[in-house]
């Protein structure tokens, strides 16, 4: 067995050996700053605390992304400043509450640049003055919490070399962890395993945003050029933590290729960032 190999084979067991699903979810807040201040005022600091409380409650927080601004009042330089003072004032909120400097992903200020609207009122300046906060997080969810859904594709249909696209299988940005959305398709996946239990499939990942030529993209979990592999690997390690034996599933990551359609959109990139499955026995 080559030394590639034995990695793959590694990454596979380490991900099977989840006793958990995590599902990433997001959440966005606009904290709003007074005029020419870089300090946190009350208002935001009770926001914060709320959101950190109701977060970390039943979650881990993931990463987070903070995005600094200023309304069009003063120089350019003094608002790029200002902006990312205000980063750094949400940033020392968290770590005073233990977060770790690694789960700030971006941090970044725009001053004046980027403005919500034409800062022609008060109002608008006021909504200009802010840092956007986002905060990606993960929801624990036990095995024996899930329950498949209603099987939704025609057995009957199914042939050998068939294949199916996962639609609404949705990852974490960079990542190989689920987003919530993805549970239903997952489950109506496994309901076909257990449905069929001759049925051997292959589960074949893609990412987007990438020209085909340039492979796979990094898993920023495992610092791997492997993503759409690992990918493969997580709906894999979700049935077999389900009770679906591992000789019934092959797996492989095929990068950027095969693409759907153009990346116009977001939804162009979603719709290329897929899973599909092949029959290989039934």
């Amino acid at each position: 067995m080559t030394t590639k190999a034995k990695m793959r084979k590694i990454i596979f067991f380490l991900i099977l050996g989840c006793s958990q699903i995590l599902y990433a979810q997001k959440v966005t807040r606009n904290l709003y700053f007074d005029f020419a201040k870089p300090d946190l005022n009350a208002t935001a600091i009770k926001i914060l605390d709320n959101l950190y409380d109701s977060i970390t409650d039943k979650n881990t927080i993931r990463r987070i992304y903070l995005y600094g601004y200023c309304d069009s009042i003063g120089k350019s330089g003094y608002n790029d400043t200002l902006s990312i003072k205000r980063v750094n004032a949400v940033k020392k909120k968290f770590s005073d509450k233990g977060i770790k400097d690694s789960s700030f992903k971006v941090m970044k200020g725009f001053g004046k640049q980027k403005p919500l609207n034409k800062n022609a009122t008060e109002k608008e300046r006021q909504a200009n003055r802010r840092v956007e906060l986002i905060i990606t997080f993960d929801k624990k969810k036990t095995l024996s919490q899930q329950q498949p859904t209603k099987l939704n594709i025609d057995t009957a249909e199914i042939k050998v070399g068939s294949k199916m696209i996962l639609k609404n299988i949705n990852f974490e940005p960079g990542m190989h962890r689920f987003l919530q959305s993805s549970e239903a398709t997952l489950n109506e996946l496994l309901k076909l395993m257990q449905s069929n239990p001759k049925l051997e499939i292959q589960i074949i990942g893609y990412i987007c945003c990438l020209a085909e030529e340039l492979g796979d993209g990094t898993d920023n979990e495992t610092g791997l050029s492997n993503l759409s592999e690992a990918r493969a690997i997580a709906v894999a390690s979700y049935l077999v933590d389900n009770g679906i034996k591992k000789e019934r599933l092959k797996y492989k990551g095929m990068g950027a290729k095969n693409k759907i359609t153009q990346e116009l959109t977001e939804e162009d990139k979603a719709i290329n960032r897929r899973v599909e499955i092949v029959v290989l026995k039934k």
